[in-house]
């Protein structure tokens, strides 16, 4: 027995085994923390040729952290099953060919060092484990069930592979999967992580790390290479097969996630409410792979690289930030989806209160579907043209609203038809809508109800149904043979027409100005509510204004002609 504990107060001590050839361990290390205060220690057990590791290792500590234990064989699979002392035949211990001492340890005769899921988790109760093959590690299955504490795993390694396989941990803890340099910290070349067949990952409060190696010991040393960042391969064997990462209230850090084909799927898992990061998601891969995000997750999911996939399932409402672009061939949204390069969205179904944007980068759509009772927001920091192709362009039941951009003196150009349920219009540099070409008589907007609160620069026919004017607003159609058109107008504002229209009922709810220039306006009535205001026309006023119906009404509003 070593032991190097702590007694009182203090940090346990640092334990290294090591050998230049073999190294077979077959005893116990204690390097505990203090009794009153104090973490665990620092073990390490290493053979630079061959390990073979039977015996016990504690760095617990009774009020601070678990200290680490770090093993380093050539190549390792953890397989499923129960540690058994009784039976060294069956412990799960790593293994290797030792020649005339093979009878000693697990022997699977093709070189790998196997653990069972029951002898690592013996050693994740009173110690952070590190394994770091110097080639790969495979994991086939870990639960660990422990009732008391959390746990932390660090795997390092050039690869790491899990198929088919569940990570549990039920009492939180961390899962840190890091990829290495090449064999033996040569060159630089990247590692890969891959997630096949069904995988999942739940840490319940712990964090899932996938990323480049930073420290794989006491923190004396850094080997591998921090400039390197992992890749995580998402692939599936037959339809539906999904990999799922979930740690609770932990974060989720990955590298770069590659979807090796079109039926793989990632999903950020029910119980997320931790925070997501990555540095891309299938850039690398062409349009591939299913990404979901099914969890009301707290935190922003931030990017560092784009989005490239053929599904992107957005349902949550925080949010995803990239810092480079986003690709997908259909989008599901029922939260925010901020971008600093372009976006191309293809099919883009609104199933919840969203946002779109892309600062001063385009917005490219084949269409966009808004449902019944939901909003697509335009976010306040877009400024660049957003462009939909389809002849249905912005569509749907439910509501289309521009954000004010205070920042940005630009007016906001959808080159696309708009046909919503309600159409909200917030921003005070107005608006243009240039989905129609010069010359061609189509109804560019169509809405049940239109809120301005800013101006609209439509090229075609505007039917905005119920229209209310809040702040000062111009609409201007401009297009040959084009008009204005609502069924009502509500008026608390100043309202300025570029083109004939037909306003059917008007009500004056606010002291405003009505203006058309040399442009005639035709209404079924109008009302002046109130001590309220109504001033026809400015000096260029030369347009008629016929009222038919009940005419102009308001027993103590005041009706005004400008000089």
């Amino acid at each position: 027995m070593i032991t190097a504990d702590a007694i009182e107060a203090g940090n346990g001590g640092k334990v290294i085994v090591w050998a230049d050839e073999t190294t077979i361990y077959n005893g116990g290390i204690s390097a505990q923390g203090g009794s009153e205060s104090g973490d665990g220690g620092f073990v390490e057990v290493s053979g630079k040729e061959n390990l073979a590791f039977y015996g016990d290792v504690s760095t617990d500590a009774v009020n601070g952290e678990k200290g680490q234990l770090l093993l380093d064989p050539t190549t390792i699979v953890i397989t499923t099953g129960e540690a058994d002392d009784e039976d060294e035949d069956q412990d799960g211990v790593l293994a290797v060919n030792l020649g005339g001492v093979t009878d000693l340890f697990k022997n699977t005769g093709t070189g790998e060092y196997t653990f069972s899921e029951g002898k690592l988790n013996d050693l994740l109760d009173s110690n952070s484990v590190t394994l770091a093959a110097t080639e790969s590690i495979t994991i086939e299955g870990l639960d660990n069930t422990n009732d008391t504490t959390s746990v932390n795993l660090t795997l390092i390694a050039d690869e790491i592979n899990i198929k088919n396989a569940s990570i549990t941990f039920t009492q939180g803890g961390s899962v840190n999967l890091l990829v290495t340099t090449g064999s033996g910290g040569t060159g630089i070349t990247e590692g890969t992580i891959n997630l096949k067949e069904n995988t999942e990952i739940t840490t319940a409060l712990g964090d899932i790390n996938m990323s480049e190696v930073v420290t794989i010991s006491d923190g004396s040393n850094t080997p591998g290479s921090t400039n390197v960042a992992s890749t995580v391969n998402i692939k599936s064997a037959t339809n539906n097969d999904v990999v799922t990462l979930d740690s609770g209230s932990g974060s989720i850090n990955l590298g770069n996630v590659v979807f090796e084909d079109n039926t793989s799927v990632l999903n950020i898992g029910a119980s997320q409410v931790g925070s997501v990061s990555a540095d891309s998601f299938g850039a690398n891969s062409g349009v591939t792979g299913t990404l979901g995000f099914n969890t009301d997750i707290a935190g922003l999911i931030t990017l560092n690289g784009g989005i490239n996939v053929n599904t992107l399932n957005v349902n949550h409402t925080s949010g995803i930030s990239t810092n480079s672009t986003v690709s997908a061939n259909t989008t599901n949204l029922y939260g925010d989806l901020t971008s600093t390069g372009a976006q191309s969205l293809s099919t883009t179904n609104v199933l919840g209160s969203a946002s779109i944007s892309a600062n001063a980068s385009t917005i490219n759509a084949a269409n966009i579907i808004i449902s019944n009772g939901e909003t697509l927001t335009i976010g306040a920091n877009h400024s660049g043209k957003i462009t939909v192709t389809a002849d249905t362009g912005i569509n749907g039941t439910g509501t289309l609203t521009v954000a004010n951009n205070d920042d940005n003196d630009v007016m906001l150009d959808i080159e696309s038809v708009i046909n919503v349920g309600t159409l909200n219009q917030n921003d005070a540099t107005g608006l243009k809508i240039s989905g129609v070409t010069e010359g061609n008589v189509e109804n560019s907007l169509t809405a049940s109800t239109t809120l301005l609160n800013g101006g609209l620069d439509v090229n075609g026919i505007l039917e905005m149904g119920a229209l209310t004017v809040n702040t000062a607003s111009t609409i201007s159609s401009n297009a040959d043979n084009t008009s204005i058109n609502a069924n009502t107008v509500t008026l608390n504002s100043n309202l300025t027409l570029s083109d004939n229209s037909s306003l059917g009922a008007i009500t004056v709810s606010g002291n405003s100005t009505l203006i058309s220039g040399t442009n005639q306006i035709s209404s079924s009535g109008i009302s002046i509510d109130g001590t309220n205001k109504l001033i026809i026309g400015d000096t260029t006023q030369t347009g008629k204004i016929p009222v038919t119906g009940t005419g102009i009404t308001g027993s103590t509003g005041t009706l005004e002609f400008a000089n």
